[in-house]
């Protein structure tokens, strides 16, 4: 690629030099001599006194943009050397990795030049860094940061501290420790002295607790923390934004992790070019002139009319008509640019058997087309044999980039495309795509951005899992006096548990306290503490006698073997209850009781072992009861009936049986059968006779 370098319009003709292939050295007010530049004539008093024009070789080193081509903010043109590139596309490469990095917001000084409309500057402020203050751009200044209040999210310096009085147990302080922006809960009041005289400690500090304050006891209290010894230079998982790009009108921003502010990220510009910056392409019939754009206001403008020294296409023919009729035919062909003298007039009609003539044609005119001489007539020229695809000085652009809104130009030279040149895109990402970036105080967390417009929009909320910077620790002070310390790390983002307290004292001075004790803990004992170390327990005061549910015994019972038992409730002993007796009976104790039909019986029963015996068999002199009557059978089967009464005690009939049998049941007799006594002919069934027939 082709590439130049012009210090102003004005040296519009050693460019064209350049161009050609010359190289002049300038030296003072004057150029070398023509032998310099074979192809051309070199130009005198065109260049500035000690300025040097490099060879523009097809082979030469691209270069490099020269710092002086902006001021310190990117802002427009200075009076140094211009990169410029034949293609006719901007050089929009970034600036080289040495090259100083572009300002932070807080160090942009008030009164800086702006454009109105440019992103605010912010920049961290408040009592842990943590708070943020905007800068804005007012009439192409910027303002100064205290002309905006902070917006800050802490009400406390990390690792400070407050005190107040205090009067209970007695006239003492208490005090509060800041932890995260954050004051804590007042401890307890602290009655006499929490620290030896002169003894030295330090308590946490800085924007991530990192930091160490001295304090030294006096008069038994510890003073207030000193200045904050802080290694870490900003706030974890804040962010910091700074301007970049050609005009310093993008952004970019960087991320505070372990307490270090790490790279800026890429930057986010809307502009492609630096303003003010002019581009030369090369243009014309043969490419020595140029055009001219400038870059304004981040955007390039169209390029100016082309300044071309050439009158023709090189090689190009060109014919008119001559002789005496205007029947014949002259050509002339370009060199350098330039026309040269026509040649011979060839006549139309008139010429040689098997003469042949030649004209220019196709693209470029470096085509031809031929005819021959036959029977004294020229015939017709045939097919223009054109070597050329397109045609010299023409462009050919197209779309290229992320989204397809950048361009790319290729210039046609001899008749060939020439590559096409970088892609100018002003876009820096594909429309709709995402991007997730790490942050948080552990990079862990995740940041999105969009892109829109070809430009990353603004981050997302970061969602960061951790709450605290892995491997940092923190102190906290402990004990009932607050004389003790403890500790916990930070852990793949999260705090481990605290460390146990080390601390001498056993309690909080001039606190005290109460202990249940007693038979049934109802009574109570007290102590109180004393330069952190408890008094010995006082006596019990137990208002309770027993134990709440314990028993006494009483002996109870008609031989002494029985018991009464008192039970203990609240404290006190109540009344026995009713006696658990085993025994029923005085030993050897004799029960008589009646009994009989008439109860004119008697029987007996002793008292053995505490316990009643069985009674013995009842004596009764009586078979019936007074009064009782009765039927009882009777007769021969006994199915008859006599009637009974009981007058005093024994059975007395009243009358005889009254029976309707005649015989007893089976009973047999015999009978005379036809003058023959026979056995068994009547036979007694249910106190009758019954007679049986004769066997013959």
């Amino acid at each position: 690629m082709l590439r130049f370098t012009l210090h102003t319009l004005g040296g519009f003709v050693s460019a064209l030099l350049v161009l050609a292939g010359c190289a002049p050295v300038l030296e003072g007010a004057a150029c070398a001599s023509d032998e310099d530049c074979p192809e051309g004539v070199c130009v005198v008093g065109v260049c500035a006194e000690g300025e040097t024009l490099d060879a523009a070789r097809p082979d030469a080193d691209a270069g490099v943009r020269d710092a002086s081509a902006t001021d310190a903010r990117g802002g427009g043109p200075t009076d140094g050397p211009l990169e410029l590139d034949s293609s006719g596309s901007p050089d929009a490469s970034p600036p080289p990795s040495d090259a100083a990095p572009p300002p932070v917001d807080a160090d942009v000084p008030p009164g800086a030049e702006c454009r109105d409309g440019d992103p605010p500057l912010v920049e961290p402020c408040g009592q842990n860094l943590r708070g943020e203050r905007s800068r804005a751009c007012v009439d192409g200044r910027w303002r100064a940061a205290e002309d905006s209040a902070c917006l800050d999210p802490d009400e406390c310096a990390n690792g400070s501290e407050s005190r107040e009085a205090c009067d209970s147990p007695g006239p003492g302080q208490r005090r509060r420790t800041c932890v995260d922006g954050r004051w804590g809960e007042f401890g307890p009041c602290i009655v006499g002295d929490e620290c030896a005289q002169g003894q030295m400690d330090s308590v946490p500090c800085g924007v991530n607790g990192q930091g160490l304050a001295a304090r030294v006891c006096e008069a038994g209290r510890w003073s207030l923390p000193g200045a904050c010894v802080d290694p870490d230079a900003c706030r974890n998982g804040s962010r910091e934004r700074a301007q970049c790009g050609f005009n310093g009108r993008g952004t970019h921003e960087r991320l505070c992790a372990g307490g270090q502010w790490g790279p800026f990220d890429g930057c986010v510009v809307p502009d492609v070019c630096p303003s003010g910056q002019q581009e030369v392409t090369p243009c014309g019939f043969n490419l020595r002139g140029v055009q001219v754009r400038v870059c304004d206001e981040g955007l390039w403008a169209p390029y100016q009319a082309c300044i071309d020294p050439d009158e023709c296409q090189d090689g190009r023919l060109e014919a008119e008509a001559c002789g005496a009729e205007r029947l014949g035919r002259r050509t002339r062909a370009c060199a350098n640019g330039n026309w040269a003298e026509f040649g011979p007039c060839v006549e139309e009609g008139v010429c040689s058997e098997g003469q042949v003539d030649a004209q220019a044609c196709g693209r470029n005119g470096r085509g031809q087309s031929s005819r021959r001489c036959a029977q004294g007539m020229w015939g017709p020229y045939g097919a223009c044999e054109d070597p050329d695809v397109c045609l010299d000085g023409e462009l050919d652009r197209r779309a290229c980039g992320a989204n397809q809104r950048g361009s790319q130009v290729r210039i046609c030279g001899n008749g060939r495309w020439g590559e096409y040149s970088a892609c100018a895109d002003p876009d820096l990402c594909v429309d709709g795509s995402r991007s997730l970036l790490p942050c948080g105080l552990n990079a862990r967390g995740q940041q999105e951005r969009i892109c829109s417009a070809g430009q990353w929009q603004v981050r997302g909320a970061c969602v960061d899992p951790d709450v605290c910077l892995d491997g940092a620790g923190e102190q906290q002070a402990c004990g009932p006096n607050l004389r003790g310390r403890r500790s916990r790390s930070c852990v793949l983002g999260r705090w481990d548990e605290w460390t146990p307290c080390v601390d001498g004292d056993q309690c909080a001075n001039g606190t005290a306290e109460q202990v249940p004790c007693g038979l049934n803990d109802r009574g109570r004992s007290n102590r109180s503490c004393l330069d952190g170390v408890w008094s010995p327990w006082s006596a019990c005061v137990d208002p309770d006698e027993c134990i709440d549910g314990a028993e006494r015994e009483f002996v109870c019972g008609f031989n002494d073997r029985g018991r009464q038992v008192s039970t203990c409730v609240d404290g006190l002993f109540g009344e026995p209850g009713a006696c658990v007796d085993p025994d029923e009976c005085e030993e050897l104790d004799q029960d008589l009781q009646d009994c009989g039909i008439n109860n004119r019986g008697t029987k007996v029963r002793n008292c053995e072992g505490g316990r009643w015996s069985e009674f013995n068999l009842c004596v009764d002199p009586d078979e019936c009861a007074f009064g009782a009557t009765r039927t009882v059978p009777c007769g021969l089967n006994l199915r008859g009936s006599a009637f009974e009464s009981c007058p005093g005690g024994r059975w007395v009939a009243e009358e005889g049986c009254m029976d309707l049998d005649v015989c007893r049941d089976r009973e047999t007799q015999a009978r005379i059968c036809t003058g023959v006594v026979v056995e068994g002919l009547s036979r007694c069934e249910f106190g009758q006779w019954v007679m049986l027939p004769c066997p013959f």
